[in-house]
């Protein structure tokens, strides 16, 4: 929170702890947390202003950051993922209930990290009564299918420039239907199928990101895609630089690197924020 920008026409500045800092960087690779949201999208999309290269920008952060608009982004794409609605009225809840498949089902808040926020309801008056307290609060909730047969499990695919670098599988240690490692879950590699990394490659692109942490489950009926992340933790011994023995850190810079040259070249989506691929669904 220490930095300030300066909105100048003819100069342009970012300022960190009093001191102009914005022609300082060759590169930025956005990392986020939730608690910054406004202010580091503010601060990226300056530096984007000041034609500063940037691994992903700010709209497509912006894009992960707000569930309903990346579910309503895959699908346009045609990506799969689990069934997903959204009310925020009375006279709205029992018709979404009924869209995601009756209870028991999962309720999201529409912006949250690390599985907070996720709430599975057992039965339709435990379902009404999480939306009557959220709408209380004006908070933006969504409500999703629930893969029963598959809870407390997941993959974490790691995409980086369009490539998978590797695959995560979690799995909850307390029979939660959560398998985020910050929750308790441990984690191993994954064998991933062509299915998946391919799947995994069009969410990232469908979010025009450059790096990205793809969440999927195995279903019976193939991959579906539960969340994309832009900025993935990956330290830890249950996450993916322990377990897939890489340097993921510095593959990012590498990329950066890369990226920036093709910058100078003139080349590349961060060009411009709003380059989201065309739909690949005809329009209703």
């Amino acid at each position: 929170m220490k930095f300030g920008i300066g909105i100048c026409p003819d100069d342009p500045r970012i300022y960190y702890d009093g001191k102009r800092v914005g022609d300082d960087y060759d590169a930025i690779i956005p990392r986020i947390d939730l608690p910054h949201t406004d202010f580091g999208f503010m601060v990226l999309r300056q530096f984007q202003a000041m034609d500063t290269y940037v691994t992903d920008t700010a709209y497509s952060l912006e894009l992960c950051r707000d569930k309903m608009r990346c579910m309503q982004y895959l699908m346009r794409q045609g990506v799969p993922f689990p069934t997903t609605g959204f009310a925020h009225s009375k006279e709205g809840y029992d018709k979404m209930i009924k869209t995601v498949g009756g209870a028991p089902l999962i309720i999201k808040l529409n912006e949250g990290t690390e599985g907070i926020g996720v709430f599975l309801a057992k039965d339709e008056k435990v379902a009404k009564n999480y939306l009557q307290t959220f709408q209380q609060f004006d908070a933006k909730v969504m409500l999703q299918e629930f893969l029963s047969d598959y809870a407390g499990t997941d993959i974490r695919v790691v995409v980086i420039g369009g490539e998978v670098i590797g695959g995560i599988m979690r799995e909850s240690q307390d029979g939660d239907f959560r398998a985020n490692v910050a929750l308790g879950a441990k984690g191993k590699v994954a064998d991933l199928s062509q299915e998946e990394i391919d799947v995994s490659l069009k969410a990232a692109e469908a979010m025009g990101l450059s790096m990205a942490g793809v969440d999927l489950m195995r279903t019976k009926s193939g991959p579906s895609i539960i969340e994309v992340n832009s900025a993935q933790d990956f330290t830890g011994p249950d996450l993916a630089e322990a377990l897939l023995g890489i340097d993921l850190a510095g593959m990012m810079i590498e990329f950066a690197v890369k990226g920036k040259e093709a910058f100078d070249r003139g080349e590349g989506v961060w060009l411009r924020d709003d380059i989201i691929p065309p739909p690949k669904v005809a329009p209703v």
